[in-house]
This record gives structure tokens, sequence and C-alpha cells, in this order.
């Protein structure tokens, strides 16, 4: 492969390690479909399997341009990464221009040359890209669309329900712009979508489970020195059948280990997500990991557990580990529970991980014990900040211990989008999520984070979700729910792809026959 100056190498994760060649050129015309001739004219596209980078798997497939200038470079890939369908498949979505790195990939395959028509010649793969792109102001039903969901917890992604969404924009309101922003707020899925969207890679390790046993974990690594750790992938409920919950004996030492595994990788800042646990250790076990003692009144360590939270008489730091004096770490969280009290870590969480009435009691008084101690520990009431309860209490002991800072993991991803910048410019906001309730609005969840954002700048918010609980405050915005009279909730999330694409086209059909001019009212859309 003869690389030119300026070459873009774009990653997407197959199906397979061992994809046939339809498989594979199936995935090229997927790159190529948002482009036009004017994004590719005079460009070389090549195709290869070698890894790039020496974490990556065998279901990567890297497609490479070249012979191009940066501009050019640059350009093609703002079509490409904001492409909803191709949004699913990026392993990153930041672009490889450069060549020492693409000049690694010795096996490349020669697929063509793209002429100023937009076909692709000299190569086996028979391709003609559309003529140059027709650009169209906002008006009528070319709208500028942002889309910007949270998962949909056990059926779809944050990226699959944008592509759902947005194939069904295609066909109903074509020519509007559509924008991508995948959602999330410090629960599972957050890791992944910061890796793609910032293009950083991805690491494995085996840790403690929450009950002991050995766990395959990942987490993310971006610009070098920052860790993106999800406390589930090491200490989540959804490691744990149903039947084998045990709370007491729940740990959140495998969160400590990834932890550690990122600083020997060369982490400076810790972005730790704390969704999803399984624990209510107060931090205890993830804290032995990296060091901490923790001593009951006999002088015997605990290594952490539920069960110990209410035994520690004195806490220990002398042997932590030297680097995490000095890391930075933000505790992306989506609740403001204090650690203890009738909202607190206890009361609230550890009903849904199994605790009983006899346990909550326990739990409770573990968590006051814990409390004096890292207040004493920390000079300041720690207990009572908003969000120490979360996860189990983890969060009080990473801001007692080691000068955490708790913050909104839904905000903190608007505000590196620039989402408030991106408002100025859109007609319509469309979120969602699987459940949407009352504890999503104003807790923190990245779907209320996209409304109070849009309501600030008057712009119309369509929610769609699988459920909802919740009144919708139909000053701002309309829930459209995919469960129907009569329909099991299990038949919608085994169908959520669909029904998501089918309700979106009720909304673009009616849309469409306002001729958009909803989108530009101040307040309901309806």
């Amino acid at each position: 492969m003869e690389l030119s100056r300026f070459s873009l190498g774009v990653r997407l994760k197959l199906n397979t390690a061992e994809p046939t060649k339809s498989e594979i050129i199936s995935a090229v015309k997927k790159v190529l479909r948002p482009l036009h001739a004017e994004d590719t004219d005079g460009t070389g596209l090549y195709i290869s399997r070698s890894k790039l980078l020496p974490i990556d798997g065998d279901d990567i497939l890297t497609v490479i341009f070249t012979r191009g200038g940066l501009k050019q470079m640059r350009r093609l890939y703002s079509v490409l990464r904001q492409d909803p369908m191709l949004l699913c498949s990026l392993v990153t979505s930041r672009p490889y221009i450069q060549t020492n790195a693409l000049s690694r990939l010795d096996d490349a395959e020669y697929l063509g040359e793209f002429g100023s028509d937009g076909m692709l010649k000299g190569g086996d793969l028979a391709v003609q890209l559309p003529e140059k792109r027709k650009y169209s102001r906002s008006e009528g039903g070319k709208l500028r669309i942002v889309l910007a969901p949270d998962k949909f917890k056990g059926s779809l992604t944050a990226e699959e329900a944008i592509a759902a969404i947005a194939e069904a924009a295609r066909r109903i309101l074509p020519g509007s712009t559509i924008h991508p922003l995948p959602m999330a707020d410090g629960g599972d899925g957050t890791a992944d979508i910061i890796v793609r969207t910032f293009g950083g890679v991805k690491y494995a390790c085996t840790v403690t489970g929450p009950l002991g046993e050995p766990v395959a974990a990942e987490y993310g690594m971006v610009g070098g020195n920052t860790a993106v750790i999800e406390m589930a992938a090491a200490s989540g409920l959804a490691l744990i059948n149903e039947k084998d919950r045990d709370i007491m004996r729940a740990s959140s030492f495998g969160t400590g280990e990834l932890v550690l595994d990122a600083l020997s990788r060369g982490a400076k800042h810790i972005v730790l997500c704390l969704g999803g646990s399984a624990t209510n250790d107060g931090g205890m076990g993830a804290a032995a990991a990296l060091g901490v003692r923790f001593f009951d009144a006999e002088g015997n360590i605990l290594l952490g557990c539920g069960a110990d939270t209410e035994r520690v008489v004195r806490i220990d730091t002398e042997l932590v580990c030297e680097k995490l004096k000095n890391a930075d770490i933000k505790l992306f969280c989506d609740v403001s529970n204090p650690m203890t009290g009738e909202k607190g870590a206890a009361n609230t969480f550890a009903p849904q991980k199994g605790a009983g009435e006899n346990e909550l009691r326990v739990l409770e008084s573990g968590m006051k014990n814990l409390e004096k101690l890292f207040n004493s520990f920390a000079g300041r009431d720690i207990g009572s900040v908003p969000g120490s309860g979360a996860a189990g209490g983890i969060a009080a002991m990473f801001i007692a211990l080691f000068g955490a800072e708790i913050v909104s993991g839904a905000d903190t991803m608007l505000r590196i989008n620039e989402f408030d910048k991106l408002l100025k410019k859109t007609d319509l906001v469309i979120t969602g999520e699987g459940c949407f309730d009352k504890t999503g609005m104003g807790n923190g969840k990245a779907v209320d984070a996209v409304i109070s954002h849009a309501r600030k700048q008057r712009v119309p918010v369509v929610v769609i979700a699988g459920s909802s609980e919740a009144e919708a405050d139909t000053d701002s915005c309309e829930v459209i729910c995919l469960i129907e009279e009569g329909m099991t909730k299990q038949y919608a999330m085994e169908h959520a792809s669909e029904l998501l694409e089918r309700k979106a086209e009720e909304l673009f059909v009616r849309i469409g026959k306002n001729g958009g001019s909803y989108c530009k009212k101040q307040g309901n859309i309806l």
C-alpha cells in the first residue's frame, strides 16, 4: 500500500473474527454509503485485517482512504462520523490521519481509486457514489435533528437506538440533517461511548467479581492518560444471577483492581462510572485493592464487603498505591443520594440488590459507621455530599480517602460534545431510554439532562421510551412509548429496534404533514 502524506483509516468492528468476503464488502459499503463523489475524488481505497494496535481483536476491519490532502481527509471523516448507521460499527469515531500508524498495515488490499464521477476504478469492487451533495436549508420537512438517546437497557445500545431512528428519518424526511449524539450518564455503556467518541483504546484484564469469582473486565483509555472505568464491569449487578445475589458478601474489590491496572498503564486521570453496582460495601473492597487497610476492634484486617461495614474501627492508608495519590479522580454519577438516611445508599439501593429487612438494618448501621470514619479522616462532612451514597457508598470512600470529585455524567457528556452550541442550529431533539419514569426527571439521568439543556434554549424535545411511568412535562417534551396496549414487556424488548423505528416513522410522518413548521414554535410541539 502506497500512502500519501495524509491518509484516513476508518476502523470497524465486524460481527465475527472470520468474516466471509461478502461480509467484508458489506462492511466497506456501509462506510461508503454516506459519501458522495465530491468527498472522495482522487482518493485510493484499501482494506486491511491487520492489527493496528496490540490490543486489537481479530474482528476489526480498517478501511483506508489515501492520496488525499489533509483538508479533504478531514472533510471526508466529518461526513463519516456523523452517519448514524455507521456509528454503531465504528471502533472509534476519531480518525487515524497519520501515515506512520497506517503504514503498519502491511496486508492492505487495493479496492480501486475514485474518479470525479464517484466511480471506483482499478479494483474488483464495483461502486459508484452519488454525485455532488445537495445542500438544503432547514425548511419544510428538511430539518436539523439531534438524536441523543441513552441506552434501552437490555435491548439496544444508544448507538443502535440512533440507527433505528435515523433510518426512519432517512425515509420520511429526506434531506434532513441528522446529528448523532449517543448519551450515557455513568451507567454501563458510558466507557464504550467515550472511547468511541474520543478515539481511545480498550484494555482487558481479569479481576475479582462481586462475589469473589474471577471475571474478565474491560476499561477505556483516552488521550493516553485518562482511564474510563465502569464499576459495572467488575462489580456489577448484571454479573450475578438473581438467585445468587448476596448483598452482605458482595465486594467492590474488582473495581479497585481495574483502577490499579489503569495506573500501571500510565493513567493520571481516572473517570469512574458508578452505575449498575452489585455492592453496598461503602467502597471498602475497592479501597482494599488499592492498599487501604480496614481494622476491626480486635486488630484484624477486613477485606471489605457489606457485612464488614459495621465492624470497622480504624482506617490506614499507609500502603496505598503511590500513583493513586497524585491521580485526579472524577466520579460519574446520576444520583444525588447521601450516604445514610431514608434516601441513603442502603435504604434506596440495597433492596434492588437483594437485601431484606434485616440486611437493610445491618447495612444502614454499617453506612453510619463508615460515614463517621470517613468524616473524621477527611476532616469534613462527607456523608451529606449529594451523590456520596452512589454505588453502595463507594463515592463517599473515593471522596474521603482520595479527594475524588462527583460530577454529573450526563452533563459532562453534553459539555464535551458541545451540546449547547449544537442546539443553536437545531430544530428538534429526540432522546429516549428503556423506562422513562419519575427517577429520570430532575435526578441527573441522561434523558433529563438532554431535556433540561434543550428547554433552556427552547428547542422542542421528543422522548421515545420503552415505557413511561411519569407524566410528561408537555411544555417541554412529548413522550412516545414503544409498549402499546396488549403488548408484553418481553415482546417489546425483543423487537425494540423495529418498534423504535416504527414509532419514529409515525412521528416523522406527523412532522412532514405539518411541513416541519411546528419546530419553529416555542414550547409544546403538538
